[in-house]
């Protein structure tokens, strides 16, 4: 009979993960049940800004240094995955706050987009935020940003965003939870 051994937690999930004796391995069991269920009802991942003033402060950017702003004003976010595979979702840390670094300016007349710098890992080579669209799809400001032109900043600006998923209904914020509490004793 097979016995388990080098049995470790995984750091988010605190599910064990399990090696078999003789060669035979069972794949790392960090596959949860309640995060598996949040991970199928998104359909995005990414950081939004939240601070009514930081929307604001892009908006007029975008009027000082572009022009009027088009009709279909998006959800100020940073997509971070499409479609995350589970360890892609489980990965990121919902609720917290991550910088993005606003470092330029696009706009035609299909999209309107900000370029950031940031540290969450993202599969846009251009990480960006979609401002505004007229009768086209928010995905087009990636072809925006590659063919120009862009109108970078002299000085990065900083701006927090939060960091979350959306079902399809809804933006959650809440911090991934396994259902299970966790009791620390100091002895």
């Amino acid at each position: 009979m097979l016995k388990p051994q080098n049995s470790q937690a995984h750091p988010l999930t605190g599910v064990s993960s399990v090696s078999l004796q003789q060669g035979a391995y069972m794949k790392d069991y960090v596959y949860n049940y309640e995060f598996s269920t949040q991970w199928k009802q998104a359909i995005f991942t990414g950081a939004w800004i939240v601070d009514p003033k930081l929307q604001d402060l892009i908006k007029n950017l975008f009027k000082e240094k572009i022009g009027n702003l088009l009709p279909e004003i998006k959800d100020h976010h940073m997509t971070c995955h499409f479609r995350p595979t589970y360890d892609q979702f489980i990965g990121l840390v919902y609720g917290q706050y991550a910088k993005l670094h606003m470092i330029g300016l696009a706009g035609d007349d299909k999209a309107q987009a900000i370029l950031v710098q940031t540290e969450l890992e993202t599969k846009n080579v251009h990480p960006h935020i979609t401002i505004a669209v007229n009768k086209t799809a928010p995905k087009y400001s990636n072809e925006l940003i590659a063919t120009g032109p862009v109108f970078y900043l002299p000085k990065p600006i900083i701006l927090e965003a939060k960091i979350g998923y959306y079902t399809g209904r809804e933006i959650v914020y809440e911090p991934l939870s396994n259902g299970f509490t966790t009791q620390v004793s100091e002895r």
